[in-house]
């Protein structure tokens, strides 16, 4: 009777050391999903700055352009559709180019933290856990 109650308290404190260890390891988990996320929030945050910052600057190189290329019209009334298309052009592929690479910054980065809640989320046998 002794050694069932005894057998009993050691199966009680296995499973109790299971569940807080297994508690343990998911909260560890949550936690490094969490910064992960919060890290991505910074950087997006960082990237809508610089992108802000691009998009005033290529504005205002157009307004810069736009305002040369009216001088020199006014000059020579020879009117060139190619000419004034040229700086917005070539300001449209510089934004696309730097769109581009936010975009797959942004992509890589989420990709990443699908794969860590996918890794959390999925159920770990308990033969696994004792490695």
């Amino acid at each position: 009777m002794v050694a069932l109650v005894i057998v009993m308290n050691v199966v009680l404190v296995g499973v109790m050391y299971y569940s807080i260890r297994s508690k343990y390891e998911m909260t560890n988990r949550i936690r490094t999903i969490s910064h992960s996320i919060d890290e991505l929030h910074r950087e997006l945050y960082e990237i809508e700055k610089k992108f802000s910052a691009e998009m005033k600057s290529i504005s205002a190189q157009q307004e810069a352009k736009y305002a040369e290329i009216v001088a020199q019209r006014y000059e020579a009334p020879v009117y060139d559709i190619e000419e004034l298309s040229q700086p917005i052009m070539e300001s449209l592929e510089s934004f696309e180019k730097a769109l581009g690479v936010y975009k797959e910054r942004v992509e890589n980065r989420l990709y990443t933290l699908e794969e860590q809640l996918h890794s959390v989320l999925i159920p770990v046998s308990v033969g696994d856990e004792a490695h």
